[in-house]
C-alpha cells in the first residue's frame, strides 16, 4: 500500500494577500534577529499534511517493510523568513494577527482598576499586535519598557487607549495606530516611529478590536481582513480559541498550465511512485488532471498555530519538484510573494494486512507483538497516533497481566478506526471519517471526558483526583437536568419578553424550563434571566446539561441502537475456528469468516460477504453447541 503526504507552509506577512512589494532594505540587514526568531519558529511550528494518491492499485503487503521510500522533491527550507511590507498599512485582506489575552503579563495598579502590560508571552514574529483595552476587569493604561523589543518583525501596533508608554517599549520601525493627540503620537514622534492618526482615511474607522458579548471573546476582522480568531470565555476568566475565520483563494488557469507542462516531473505520474493512495485528499495534479473542465480549484490559507506567521496552503498539496512549485504556488491570487517555508512533498511506504491483528492490536499468531500507526495501513496522523496509543496500552496490560482494552464503535472514533482496520478488507490508505461511524452522535468532542475518562482511570493512565472532578461533574449534570425537568414556569410579562425577544411563541399556559429548552430558537444559556434558581455551574457542564436536554429524543434512540449493538458484541466467537463446519453458512461467509477470524458475532455482521442471515445461521450454531456442552 502506498501513501502520500504533501503539504506546503508558507509565511505570510500582515498585507502579502494583497500583494505588496518585498522586503526592504533596511529588514535585510537584522540577521541578528531572524537567527534568534528562527530557533523560536521552530519550536513553534506545527506542519500539517494533506494526502492523495494515484489510481494505480497495489495490494496490502502482507509483511512489513522496515523503511518508507520517499519520493524525489527537494529538500525542503529550514528557515521560516517573514517578509514585512515596503509600505506598512493595516490593510484589507491581510492577515491579522491577534493574542489572546494571556499573550500578556501585566501588573495591576494601586487603584485596583487598571494594569500595566509588563511583559509578552505570544509569537515573537508578530507582524501586527492589538494592544487590549482591557485585561480582565482591569483597564490597560500603559506598557513598560522593552516589552515587545524582541519581536523584530514588528510593523504595525494598534492602541485605542490613550496609555503611557515607556521608553524602548516597541523596536525601531515600529509603526503606530492611535488616535490624533494621544500619548502614543507623542511616544511615535519622541522615539523617530511612523505615526498614523486612526482617525484618517487609512483608519479602522467603524470597528472594534474586541466585543464580548455573553461569554464571548471575539477579535473582530480590521477592514475586511482575510483571517482572525475568535474566542470563547472558559471558567474563572480563561478564554479558548473557539474558531478561526481563515482566507481563501483559488488557482487559474496559468497555474494549470504550469502543473500541465510539468506533469512528466511528478513522481506519480512518472511512474517513480506506483500504488494505492488515499482518494480523499487527490493533489492539485490529480484535480487538474481529472477535472480538466475545472478553470479554477479552491485553495485555503490556513493559520498554523495561535503564535506563528506560518501558513498552510489547503486545497494545493503536491508532489511536484521545488522549482515548479515556486512557480505554481506564486501564480494564485494572494501568494504573488509568498515565502515557501516547507515544500511539499510525497511518499510511499509498506504496510501491513491489518486483517492479520485482533482487535486489541495484537498479531494473532504471535502474541505479545502489537502493531500500530501507518504501518497497519492507515492514513493520516491523528490516526497513526492514536493506533500506537491502544497498541501501547495493551502491550502495558499483557505485561501486567491484566486484560487488555478494546474500545468499541458506540465508545469513541478510535474504537471504529481500530475496528474498521481489523475487520474490513482495505485495498487503499484507511482515513478516519465521521461518516464510518453508525453512533457519531454519541461521539462528540465535547463528551469526551464523560465517555473515555472512566476507562483511562481504569488503566492507571487518569488520576485520582481527575477522576473524582468526573465523578462531581457527572452529578452536577444530571442534577441539573432533574432540576430543569421539574421547574415550572408560567407566563408571566417577564417570561413573554423574553420569548417574544428570541421570536418564540408565547406561553399560554405552564411549562416545564427543560421544554423551553427544547425550542430551537432558545437553549440552556438564554433562559438565564427567567430561571431564579440556577446554580453556578462551569461552562463545560452548562454545555452538557444543554445538549442533553435539547437533544434528547435523539440521543435516547441511539443508545437504544448501541443496546442492540452491545448484546452482539458480548457474544464471543471461537479463536481459530474452522466455519466449515457450520451447516447453511454460505460459501463466501465461510471463506470470510475463516480468512478474518472474528471474535464477536458483532465484528463478525461487520464483514463484507457476510449476510444478516449468515448471522443467524451463526447464532443457531452457537446456542446449539451451548446446549450440547
Amino acid at each position: 500500500m502506498t501513501k502520500f503526504k504533501k503539504y506546503v507552509s508558507i509565511l505570510l506577512s500582515v498585507s502579502l494577500i494583497a500583494g505588496v512589494a518585498p522586503m526592504d532594505a533596511q529588514a535585510k540587514t537584522v540577521e541578528d534577529k531572524k537567527a534568534a526568531i528562527q530557533t523560536i519558529n521552530e519550536k513553534e511550528t506545527m506542519t500539517a499534511q494533506a494526502e492523495t494518491g494515484s489510481s494505480e492499485t497495489a495490494a496490502p503487503s502482507e509483511s512489513p517493510s522496515a523503511t518508507p521510500s520517499a519520493s524525489a522533491s527537494a529538500a525542503p527550507s529550514t528557515t521560516p523568513s517573514v517578509a514585512p511590507t515596503a509600505t506598512p498599512v493595516i490593510s484589507s485582506q491581510g492577515k491579522v494577527v491577534v493574542d489572546a489575552e494571556d499573550a500578556f503579563s501585566t501588573i495591576a495598579g494601586s487603584d485596583g482598576k487598571t494594569c500595566t502590560i509588563s511583559g509578552y508571552k505570544g509569537n515573537a514574529a508578530v507582524t501586527t499586535l492589538y494592544i487590549p483595552k482591557e485585561m480582565g476587569d482591569k483597564e490597560v493604561t500603559a506598557i513598560a519598557a522593552n516589552v515587545f523589543a524582541a519581536c523584530p518583525y514588528l510593523k504595525n501596533v494598534v492602541i485605542k487607549n490613550d496609555i503611557d508608554i515607556a521608553a524602548g517599549a516597541f523596536p525601531a520601525g515600529t509603526e503606530i495606530w492611535a488616535k490624533s493627540g494621544a500619548k502614543a503620537q507623542t511616544y511615535a514622534q519622541t522615539n523617530g516611529l511612523t505615526f498614523h492618526p486612526l482617525d484618517s482615511t487609512a483608519s479602522l474607522t467603524g470597528k472594534k478590536d474586541a466585543s464580548f458579548t455573553k461569554g464571548t471573546l471575539t477579535w473582530t476582522a480590521v477592514n475586511g481582513a482575510a483571517s482572525y480568531n475568535v474566542y470563547r470565555k472558559k471558567a474563572k476568566g480563561k478564554y479558548s480559541l473557539y474558531k478561526n475565520v481563515n482566507a481563501l483563494t483559488y488557482t487559474n488557469e496559468k497555474t494549470h498550465e504550469i502543473i500541465r507542462n510539468n506533469l512528466e516531473r511528478s513522481p506519480l505520474y512518472s511512474g517513480n511512485i506506483k500504488g494505492t493512495g488515499p482518494r480523499y485528499c487527490p493533489s492539485i495534479e490529480d484535480k487538474v488532471v481529472r477535472f480538466a473542465d475545472k478553470n479554477r480549484h479552491q485553495v485555503f490559507i490556513e493559520p498554523e498555530g495561535l503564535y506563528t506567521n506560518e501558513m498552510y496552503i489547503g486545497g494545493m498539496s503536491s508532489s511536484l519538484p521545488e522549482d515548479v512549485q515556486e512557480e505554481m504556488y506564486h501564480s494564485v491570487p494572494g501568494l504573488e510573494h509568498a515565502k515557501i517555508v516547507k515544500n511539499a512533498y510525497a511518499i510511499e511506504y509498506d504496510c501491513i494486512n491489518s486483517l492479520q491483528l485482533k482487535s486489541t492490536l495484537e498479531f494473532k499468531k504471535i502474541r505479545g507483538l502489537f502493531a500500530g500507526g501507518q504501518f497497519n495501513g492507515s492514513s493520516g496522523y491523528e490516526e497513526a497516533a492514536v493506533q500506537g496509543f491502544m497498541a501501547g496500552v495493551n502491550a502495558s496490560m499483557e505485561v501486567l497481566g491484566r486484560e487488555q482494552v478494546v474500545l468499541d464503535r458506540s465508545q469513541a472514533y478510535i474504537g471504529v478506526l481500530i475496528d474498521d482496520l481489523v475487520t474490513k478488507e482495505n485495498h487503499e490508505p484507511y482515513r478516519m471519517m465521521t461518516s464510518r461511524a453508525e453512533y457519531r452522535l454519541l461521539l462528540r468532542q465535547d463528551n469526551a471526558d464523560l465517555r473515555l475518562r472512566e476507562i483511562g482511570h481504569n488503566i492507571g493512565l487518569v488520576s485520582d483526583e481527575e477522576y473524582e472532578h468526573l465523578l462531581e461533574k457527572k452529578a452536577q449534570i444530571d442534577a441539573e437536568i432533574e432540576r430543569l425537568e421539574k421547574a415550572t414556569i408560567g407566563g408571566t410579562p417577564k417570561v413573554q419578553e423574553l420569548l417574544a425577544k428570541y421570536e418564540s411563541t408565547p406561553l399560554k399556559s405552564g411549562t416545564t424550563l427543560a421544554e423551553l429548552i427544547k425550542r430551537p430558537e432558545l437553549d440552556y444559556e438564554k433562559l438565564a434571566e427567567v430561571d431564579e434558581k440556577r446554580p453556578e455551574l462551569a461552562f463545560d457542564v452548562q454545555e452538557q446539561v444543554n445538549i442533553e436536554i435539547k437533544y434528547e429524543g435523539y440521543i435516547k434512540r441511539q443508545m437504544q441502537q448501541v443496546a442492540q449493538f452491545k448484546k452482539l458484541e458480548g457474544r464471543k466467537l471461537p479463536e481459530n475456528f474452522d466455519y466449515a463446519q457450520v451447516n447453511s453458512l454460505r460459501k463466501e461467509a465461510v471463506q470470510k469468516l475463516n480468512k478474518i477470524q472474528p471474535s464477536t458475532i458483532g465484528q463478525a455482521s461487520r464483514i463484507s460477504g457476510v449476510s444478516p442471515a449468515d448471522i443467524s445461521v451463526l447464532m443457531v450454531y452457537l446456542e446449539r453447541s451451548k446446549s450440547e456442552a
